[in-house]
């Protein structure tokens, strides 16, 4: 039959059919020569090969895909001067913060000291002397003595509550190179970067403020004292 289809597709010249055709059949003693080389000297590792799972794709970075204007900008390093105006600017911040909390804590401890009926005494006295125009004179044990003492201590606690607060020149100037230096060590790590127009504005805002709220808490302290010394 072989002979048959060979005539059949002899008159085809340069046909792949009938060089196949024309070929002796070929028979092997054993399946390893009709196998690859390759496969017969290791099959474990051809199965193992057969086997293994797909690759994963490999997925570009989410950074790359984004477009210019989005990725994020290399770090840039604050001056010395930047450095240094950043750091006088928190200081201020802190300074004043300091002030008013220790300011109310003076107020608050001299006014501890009063008791129920001083700021009665006083008043009475001072009324009476502006009517009178003369000294009102009081026996040695009269409350009006006590009160008047505590009464005078309390106004001028009121009075050098801001000064004691107020962070004095050295202290300020310790503050501010303590910020300072923190300030270039987180510069040199590349974590310091130039604050924020919100950063900015607060700042300036609590600075500012410190004066009114200072004023404020005085006012405070006194409605605190007509309420309680009625």
């Amino acid at each position: 039959m072989i002979d048959a289809l060979a005539q059949l597709v002899d008159g085809r010249s340069n046909s792949a059919l009938s060089d196949i055709l024309t070929e002796e059949p070929r028979l092997v003693d054993t399946v390893a020569e009709a196998l690859p080389a390759a496969v017969v000297d290791s099959p474990l590792q051809s199965l193992t090969d057969l086997f293994k799972p797909l690759a994963k794709p490999v997925l570009s970075s989410p950074v790359a895909s984004l477009p210019d204007d989005e990725q994020e900008e290399p770090y840039v390093a604050l001056t010395a001067e930047e450095i240094k105006t950043k750091a006088q600017s928190k200081a201020e911040m802190w300074g004043a913060l300091i002030a008013l909390f220790f300011g109310f804590i003076h107020r608050y401890a001299a006014y501890q000291k009063l008791r129920e009926g001083d700021k009665q005494l006083v008043k009475d006295h001072d009324n009476l002397v502006k009517l009178t125009g003369n000294a009102q004179t009081y026996p040695s044990d009269h409350p009006y003595h006590a009160a008047r003492e505590r009464w005078d201590d309390f106004e001028e606690a009121l009075n050098d509550a801001d000064d004691e607060a107020t962070l004095s020149d050295a202290q300020l100037t310790l503050l501010q190179r303590a910020i300072e230096a923190d300030l270039k060590s987180k510069n040199k790590r590349g974590k310091l970067k130039a604050g924020s127009i919100t950063e900015v504005l607060l700042e300036i805002m609590v600075i500012k403020a410190m004066g009114p709220l200072m004023m404020g808490g005085q006012a405070l302290m006194s409605k605190m004292v007509d309420k309680s010394m009625r």
